[in-house]
């Protein structure tokens, strides 16, 4: 997450006094102090000079907080829940809704940083609306803790970033986005939000030298770019129901979702 400064390296020294005023922002922090004594590093003490003085965002603020259970990869056992609780609460308002965990969980990890849940409907419809409603719920039933980005809208997807937290005594804090989009986007933003990142730049770069343009809302053909690769006509959208016709328009066989990761 661009937004929380680097982690502290597990070699090196970390002071461990901090502002009476910070105490309740970061009370993790100290456990990071937990390193050799003996070891030195000249650059922390400006680094931490900065920590004591920048005027942090709100979702710095969140990443401090929580960063001992943000470096702390999930088991996958724990994605599902988590995926099984957003589950839950969206479809007891339309049971028709799909819901699927993404990134490193789809692609059959065994441990996650973070997750992604996509959420559509197949009559092209019923998904709209329900992005408030959900958040709402979840926020009332104490899932969500926190917000990094309460709404964000990418054409006709919407995109909500933040932080949960399952019930029950020990459970960490966990990063989650959940993504609402079209039906008709659906094959392409799943495909993307699965990844990996260097397997989705490696799509995107064969489509544009088939004269394509593949993104996470469509594959589209007869896509003019200028010679600086700019796109000066965007084309004609390809339907694709399935991930598998991306694939098929592209060329190539099909790949799981575990051989993607790379």
């Amino acid at each position: 997450m661009s937004s929380i400064p680097p982690a502290f390296p597990k070699s090196c020294c970390v002071p461990t006094q901090v502002p009476q005023s910070w105490s309740c922002l970061i009370p993790s922090l100290e456990s990071l102090g937990a390193v050799e004594a003996s070891c030195v590093c000249s650059f922390m003490p400006l680094y931490w000079s900065w920590i004591l003085t920048a005027s942090l965002t709100t979702q710095q603020a969140i990443g401090l907080k929580h960063y001992d259970d943000f470096l702390d990869r999930m088991p996958r056992e724990e994605a599902a829940e988590i995926e099984q609780t957003v589950r839950e609460a969206a479809r007891a308002f339309n049971p028709g809704l799909l819901c699927v965990a993404c990134g490193s969980y789809r692609r059959g990890k065994v441990t996650c940083g973070d997750v992604d849940v996509l959420i559509t409907h197949p009559d092209g419809r019923s998904h709209q609306g329900i992005f408030s409603c959900l958040l709402d719920s979840l926020r009332q039933r104490g899932f969500l803790t926190d917000d990094l980005v309460s709404h964000e809208e990418n054409g006709q997807q919407q995109k909500y970033l933040g932080v949960c937290q399952l019930p029950g005594p020990g459970r960490r804090h966990r990063r989650l986005d959940i993504i609402i989009v079209p039906y008709s986007e659906f094959a392409c933003a799943l495909l993307y939000f699965t990844g990996s990142a260097h397997f989705n730049r490696s799509m995107r770069a064969l489509a544009k030298t088939k004269g394509m343009s593949l993104s996470e809302h469509a594959l589209s053909t007869g896509v003019v770019r200028n010679t600086q690769g700019v796109k000066v006509g965007l084309g004609q959208v390809l339907p694709t129901p399935t991930e598998k016709d991306v694939f098929r328009l592209l060329g190539l066989p099909y790949r799981e979702p575990a051989e993607r990761d790379w």
